[in-house]
C-alpha cells in the first residue's frame, strides 16, 4: 500500500503527480485519473492509489510542496536531523499527506509528542473523508468521522487542533448523512466564532439542502458565491437548490450564465474531449424544463442527446424520469430497464431506486418491497425511497366533513356528512385493513334524520388488480347491514378500469331510508390518461331500490390542463351527466329524466415553504345547464376557493368554501358550503 512505501518513494510519487495537477486541478478527481496515460498509471499503481495521491494535492499550493521538498533534501543529507524531521512532518501536515506523517512518526517516535499523534489522526481523517467522498465509500467516511471524534475528545480544550477538528467534523457529518448533527455542530461553532470558514458554511448549506430546507441552503450558497469564485460543483448546488425552492426563473438564469461547451481541451491542450460540465448542465436544463411544465421541450432536448449518445444510461434514465412526469409508466419502465443493462454493477442501485419509486407511484407494493430489500442501505437515494416507503406503509387516518347552508329560496340547513377512515399499517405485500364510520344528518320538516354506517374492511394489493372490501351495519334509520366491493384494474399507462358493487348503498337518500327503502348499486367505469395534461373517463351506474324504483345513470368527463408554468396550473373539467328513474310516485327526490352539463376552470398556485411544507391555493369557477323532465332548463353555476397545506410527509389539511346554484324540480337552490379534510400518517 501507499503508506507502506519509503520516504523517497513518497516524494517521487508527489513530484510525478504534481506535473499533472497543474493542468487538471479543476476537474473531478476520478475523471482525472481515467484521463491519464496507461504509462502514468503503471508508474503510479492502480487507480485507487492514483486517486489517493492526487487528492493530496488538489486543494494545496506549490509553496507547501516546496517546503516538503526542501525538508526531504535536507533529510537526505542528514537523515537524523530532528529539526528537518519536524519540518517535514509539519509540511506534510499542511498537505494532509498523512502517510508521510505516519512514516516519519513511526521511524522517529522519540521526537514526537502525543499531540503530534492527534495531528496525524486529523490528517488521516481528512484524507479518508476526501477519498471516501470521491469513491462513495461510506465505511471510509465513517472511519474519518470516528477519527475526528477522537481528536475532538482527546485534544486540549480550546486548542487549535480541537477547533480545527470540530470545523472539519461538520463536513464529515454531512458526508455520512448525519445532517441534523451537522447543523447542531455548526450552530455551536457560530456561537463561538465571529465567522465560519467557507468550507464549513458550504457543509452547513449542504445539510440544510438535504433536510429539504432549500431556502436556508440558498442563502448560504449565495453568500459563498459573493465571497470567492465558485467551481462547477458549487454552481450545480446553487442550480439544484433553486429548483428545490421552485425558483425556476433563477435556476434558468444560473444555467444560462454558465453556457458550457460540449467539448474542451484535454490537459495537454492538443485534443478535444467531452466536457462533463456540459452534460451536467444540459441534464439540469432538461429537468428544469420538465418541472416547469414544458415536458415537450424536455423530451426534444434529451432525444437530441440520445441521438448522439444512444448508449448513455444516464440519458436513458433522465428520459425515463420525464416519462414518469407524464404518467407514461410503461415507457419509463422500458427506458429504466435499458439503462440498467448499460450501467456498471456498482451503479445498478441508481436505476433500481427509480424503478422502486415508480412502483410506489403505481401502488405495486409487492414489487417495491422486493426492490427496496435488494438495494444497498448505505446510498442516499436508497434512503430517500426507503423513507417514502416507510411513510406510505404506515398507519393512516383520514377525517372529512362537509356542511352546506341554503340561502335561496329559504334560509335553512342542508344535509351534513362526516367520514372517518382509520387504516392499519400495510403488510409486507401491501395489504391493509381499516375501520370506517360515516354519519349523515338530514334536516326535514318533521325533524332531523340521522343515518350512517360503521364497518371494517381491507385493501388487497394484487397489482395490477387492487381490491377494496368493506362490510358492516347501517346506523339509526338505516337498519341493515352492508357490503361494498370495488375492483380496480391497471391495464397500461393509458387505461384503467373499475367495477363496484354496493349492497345497501350510501347513495340512497335519507327520506327513502326513513320509509325503509334500501338500494343496491352497481357501477363500472374507465379512465383514459393521455398524459399529465389530459385525461378522460366514463362511468355507468344502476341503483336498484327495494320499492321497485330503479335509477340508471351515465357520465362522461374530460380534464384538460390549459396552463402549466412553474407553480401555476390552470385546468378545465367538463362533464355530461344523465340519469333516468322509473315514472312512479316517491316521497323522496327521484326525477324521471335529467341531464346536466358543467364546465369548471381551476386556477391554482403552489407556494413552497421550507421543510417539505407547502400551500396550494386554488379558485374554481364553473357554469352549466340542467334539464329535468316536465320543467324548463336552467343555468347552474359554482364558485369556490380551496387551500391544501402539506405539513411534511405525514400530515396534510385541506379546506374549501364555496357557493353553488343547483336546480331541484324546476326551483333554483342556492347554497353556501364548506368542507374540511385531515390526513395523517403514523410510523
Amino acid at each position: 500500500m501507499l503508506m507502506q512505501t519509503n520516504f523517497k518513494s513518497f516524494w517521487a510519487l508527489i513530484v510525478l503527480i504534481f506535473g499533472y495537477q497543474i493542468t487538471t486541478q479543476a476537474q473531478n478527481v476520478v475523471q482525472r485519473a481515467s484521463e491519464q496515460s496507461p504509462k502514468d498509471q503503471v508508474q503510479l499503481g492502480h487507480d485507487e492509489q492514483l486517486i489517493e495521491a492526487q487528492l493530496y494535492l488538489t486543494e494545496n499550493d506549490l509553496s507547501n510542496l516546496d517546503k516538503l521538498k526542501l525538508a526531504q533534501t535536507e533529510l537526505e543529507r542528514n537523515p537524523n536531523n530532528p529539526e528537518q524531521i519536524r519540518a517535514a512532518f509539519n509540511a506534510a501536515a499542511r498537505l494532509n499527506a498523512y502517510p508521510i506523517q505516519e512514516k516519519l512518526l513511526n521511524d522517529h517516535a522519540e521526537l514526537f509528542e502525543p499531540i503530534d499523534v492527534l495531528w496525524l489522526k486529523h490528517s488521516k481523517a481528512i484524507f479518508l473523508n476526501r477519498v471516501g467522498a470521491q469513491t462513495d465509500d461510506l465505511s471510509q467516511l465513517q472511519q474519518a468521522n470516528d477519527l475526528l471524534n477522537e481528536v475532538v475528545t482527546q485534544a486540549p480544550v480550546g486548542s487549535e487542533l480541537a477547533l480545527l477538528a470540530r470545523k472539519d467534523r461538520v463536513d464529515s457529518l454531512v458526508k455520512i448523512r448525519q445532517y441534523r448533527h451537522a447543523i447542531k455542530e455548526s450552530d455551536q461553532l457560530m456561537a463561538e466564532l465571529p465567522e465560519l470558514p467557507l468550507y464549513v458554511k458550504e457543509a452547513r448549506a449542504d445539510a440544510w439542502s438535504a433536510l429539504n430546507h432549500p431556502f436556508k441552503a440558498l442563502k448560504i450558497y449565495n453568500q459563498i458565491a459573493t465571497t470567492k469564485p465558485i467551481d462547477e460543483q458549487m454552481q450545480q448546488k446553487i442550480i439544484n437548490a433553486n429548483i428545490d425552492a421552485e425558483y425556476y426563473t433563477r435556476a434558468q438564469q444560473e444555467i444560462e450564465a454558465l453556457a458550457h461547451k460540449p467539448k474542451k481541451g484535454d490537459f495537454t491542450g492538443t485534443r478535444l474531449i467531452d466536457n462533463p460540465a456540459y452534460k451536467d448542465l444540459l441534464f439540469s436544463q432538461v429537468r428544469l424544463n420538465a418541472l416547469r411544465g414544458n415536458t415537450a421541450l424536455a423530451r426534444t432536448q434529451i432525444n437530441k442527446w440520445l441521438h448522439d449518445a444512444p448508449a448513455d444510461p444516464w440519458g436513458l434514465m433522465l428520459k425515463g424520469d420525464i416519462a414518469t412526469y407524464q404518467d407514461h409508466y410503461d415507457e419509463a419502465k422500458a427506458l429504466y430497464s435499458k439503462a440498467q443493462s448499460l450501467l456498471s454493477p456498482k451503479d445498478q442501485y441508481i436505476v433500481k431506486t427509480k424503478q422502486a419509486e415508480m412502483s410506489l407511484d403505481l401502488g405495486d407494493w409487492r414489487t417495491v418491497v422486493q426492490d427496496v430489500k435488494s438495494l444497498p442501505k448505505d446510498k442516499e437515494s436508497v434512503e430517500h425511497v426507503s423513507e417514502r416507503l416507510a411513510v406510505e406503509k404506515g398507519a393512516q387516518i383520514i377525517v372529512s366533513a362537509g356542511r352546506p347552508h341554503a340561502t335561496h329560496p329559504t334560509d335553512t340547513e342542508r344535509e351534513t356528512q362526516r367520514d372517518a377512515y382509520l387504516y392499519s399499517h400495510r403488510l409486507e405485500k401491501g395489504h391493509r385493513f381499516f375501520v370506517h364510520t360515516q354519519r349523515v344528518k338530514t334536516p326535514e320538516e318533521g325533524g332531523t334524520l340521522h343515518s350512517g354506517f360503521v364497518g371494517i374492511g381491507a385493501e388487497l394489493s394484487l397489482f395490477p388488480v387492487n381490491i377494496k372490501l368493506e362490510f358492516g351495519r347501517g346506523m339509526n334509520i338505516n337498519r341493515r347491514g352492508y357490503l361494498w366491493l370495488t375492483g380496480q384494474y391497471h391495464i397500461n399507462q393509458h387505461w384503467e378500469a373499475q367495477a363496484a358493487i354496493k349492497l345497501n348503498s350510501d347513495q340512497v337518500l335519507a327520506k327513502a331510508l326513513n320509509d325503509k327503502v334500501y338500494g343496491n348499486q352497481y357501477n363500472i367505469s374507465a379512465i383514459y390518461t393521455a398524459s399529465e395534461w389530459r385525461s378522460a373517463g366514463v362511468w355507468f351506474d344502476a341503483l336498484d331500490l327495494s320499492d321497485h324504483n330503479q335509477r340508471l345513470g351515465a357520465n362522461i368527463w374530460l380534464r384538460q390542463d390549459l396552463l402549466r408554468h412553474d407553480r401555476w396550473r390552470l385546468n378545465s373539467y367538463t362533464s355530461l351527466d344523465t340519469s333516468k328513474s322509473k315514472k312512479m310516485f316517491t316521497a323522496y327526490y327521484s326525477p324521471y329524466r335529467e341531464v346536466a352539463v358543467e364546465t369548471e376552470l381551476d386556477l391554482s398556485y403552489r407556494q413552497p415553504i421550507d421543510g417539505r411544507i407547502s400551500l396550494t391555493s386554488s379558485i374554481v369557477a364553473g357554469a352549466g345547464r340542467y334539464w329535468q323532465s316536465d320543467f324548463s332548463p336552467q343555468t347552474t353555476w359554482v364558485l369556490r376557493a380551496r387551500q391544501e397545506w402539506i405539513l411534511g410527509p405525514r400530515f396534510s389539511i385541506s379546506y374549501e368554501f364555496g357557493r353553488r346554484k343547483s336546480v331541484n324540480d324546476g326551483l333554483a337552490d342556492i347554497n353556501n358550503y364548506g368542507s374540511l379534510e385531515l390526513n395523517m400518517r403514523f410510523k
